[in-house]
């Protein structure tokens, strides 16, 4: 029994590298040679099911490219577009979710990772290029900052709502009583430590007044811990006309950040684009 065992395990080998052999001769590896596309192969796919070894950066793309442009559709409708970290992600769970997509979770997020640096925007993709000016214009500010740690901030009114559509968030974050802030931190070489931002912020009124935070709420952080993104709110009742200023103090690399708002925000008329990920 046990020589039969083995010589049926000698055959099984055997015959599977003479099916790959014809495999590789059959089918066009190209841009890799055929070493380097059975080695390649047996790399993914030994990281889809241990997780080891960690890939490179071109064994990334090769994966996305086997995953995504290879299978579903060609490289235009993802290679042509732009979208923040949270989109990537978002499609990416569709597509496995809806569209069946043979990806497990160790591979969706090195796919999601390599999407993001090369496909990625700070600027929410789901609005048309002149929403995406008015939001730019009156309620999204940057601090491109020190230290490799870049800051944006949105002020998000009911306005922001009624542009983005988001009226159970809006409810959820109770905008009408609630001066409400998003804010995203990322950075692209350290990773990003835990600070209190509900201590470190200060929203300047334009009577002088200066407000602490009611609350800060991590709504999200990458497993890299380069992006971190969050809800900042303050107290809305009695706010005067007039500008208003959101400090961050003592922050990694910059003593303060101030980001600067004029009030009342104007009423948005152009056309919107809606996006679906």
């Amino acid at each position: 029994m046990r020589k039969f065992l083995a010589a049926l395990t000698v055959f099984a080998v055997v015959l599977f590298f003479v099916l790959a052999m014809v495999f590789l001769f059959l089918v066009d590896t190209a841009p890799l040679s055929r070493g380097e596309y059975l080695k390649t192969y047996f790399r993914t796919l030994s990281f889809k099911y241990t997780g080891r070894p960690e890939l490179t950066d071109r064994e990334v793309e090769i994966l996305y490219r086997w995953s995504c442009t290879g299978v579903c559709h060609g490289a235009e409708p993802i290679e042509t577009v732009r979208h923040t970290e949270r989109e990537w992600r978002t499609i990416i769970e569709r597509m496995m979710v809806r569209n069946g997509a043979d990806i497990n979770e160790r591979e969706a997020e090195v796919i999601r990772t390599y999407l993001a640096a090369k496909f990625g925007s700070n600027v929410p993709t789901i609005l048309s290029p002149e929403a995406n000016r008015f939001l730019k214009r009156y309620l999204w500010k940057s601090d491109f900052g020190e230290s490799d740690l870049y800051v944006d901030v949105i002020y998000t009114p009911p306005e922001y709502f009624d542009l983005m559509g988001g009226a159970a968030e809006a409810r959820h974050y109770e905008v009408d009583d609630r001066m409400v802030f998003m804010v995203y931190f990322n950075t692209h070489q350290e990773k990003l430590t835990p600070f209190p931002l509900d201590k470190l912020a200060t929203l300047r009124l334009a009577d002088g007044r200066e407000l602490k935070p009611l609350d800060w709420q991590v709504t999200y952080e990458s497993g890299d811990k380069h992006h971190r993104e969050g809800v900042l709110r303050f107290e809305k009742r009695g706010l005067p006309p007039g500008p208003m200023e959101l400090v961050f103090r003592d922050l990694p690399g910059q003593k303060e950040r101030v980001f600067y708002w004029e009030l009342p925000i104007p009423e948005f008329r152009g056309p919107r684009k809606e996006f679906t990920p």
